[in-house]
């Protein structure tokens, strides 16, 4: 805020324990960030010099470079719906529970593997998806590796950190955005249709775009690349949340149709 007016509203923040600024040009402070990026940033609450919170905020790592899906996966293998037509595996990279509830819900039986599962383990169910997750995903070294060992021995989908390793898995190369795309309503061009999904988004990564022929969808923001599709090696990846918890509903499809397809294959095997 530009100017806090009144005690009572301040007052109210603190018991609340809402962080706040105030007294300061927010017109700048928008500016600054339009101009450099997303970046760290630290609000202290005294007398701190300028000093101690810049050292404070250098002291917090970068997310560039960051490995977090180890701190947020399962430890351990479960079955999250055991009744389905469709056999569905999904490596836990930080996976959102309503991932699970719409492939659930499609007709999938759901068991979930933390994010070092070897690829071996996965091969005999009629597909896997590659889920969410937080941080960079090129040092996912080993994960990446899992899923090419992956590819073009099961159908495999990659939603958002998923997509991300799908295209390190098969030499393409990720970068971090100057602003990640954050919320509903983001706009996706399906380039097959030539339709625009409207997308909930979470992610500050992007595949870099122009790397290949097998890009499916664009962002209609800044060009960034949605999604993927290796025909070939039966994978397939999407940038944005397609069961949109919470968000529009327009991409729902994706899974659904996904969960349809890799169960008719086995059942054609």
């Amino acid at each position: 805020m530009r100017e806090a007016r009144g005690p009572a509203w301040t007052d109210w923040l603190h018991d609340q324990g809402v962080v706040a600024l105030t007294g300061i040009d927010t017109r700048s402070l928008v500016l600054h960030l339009r101009q450099a990026g997303a970046m760290r940033a630290i609000a202290i609450g005294g007398e701190a010099s300028v000093d101690e919170a810049l050292n404070a905020v250098r002291a917090q790592p970068e997310m560039a470079g960051r490995d977090l899906a180890a701190k947020v996966s399962t430890r351990d293998p479960f079955v999250f719906s055991d009744a389905g037509w469709s056999r569905i595996a999904v490596v836990d990279y930080g996976c959102k529970r309503s991932i699970l509830n719409r492939l659930a819900w499609s007709g999938a039986a759901v068991t979930v593997y933390p994010h070092g599962v070897d690829a071996d383990e996965l091969v005999d169910y009629d597909g896997v998806l590659l889920s969410n997750g937080p941080g960079d995903p090129e040092p996912l070294r080993d994960e990446q590796a899992t899923i090419r060992n992956l590819i073009g021995r099961v159908p495999v989908l990659g939603i958002c950190l998923g997509h991300q390793l799908l295209a390190l898995a098969t030499g393409r190369t990720t970068y971090k955005l100057p602003f990640g795309h954050r919320g509903a309503n983001h706009p996706v061009l399906e380039r097959t249709t030539n339709g625009v999904l409207v997308t909930s988004q979470n992610h500050g990564f992007a595949v870099a775009p122009g790397q290949s022929r097998e890009e499916t969808h664009v962002s209609l923001y800044d060009g960034t690349v949605e999604g993927l599709e290796l025909r070939n090696e039966r994978a397939r990846s999407v940038q944005f949340h397609p069961e949109a918890g919470p968000g529009p509903h327009v991409a729902w499809g994706i899974l659904e149709s996904w969960v349809e397809e890799v169960g008719g294959l086995a059942k054609a095997a």
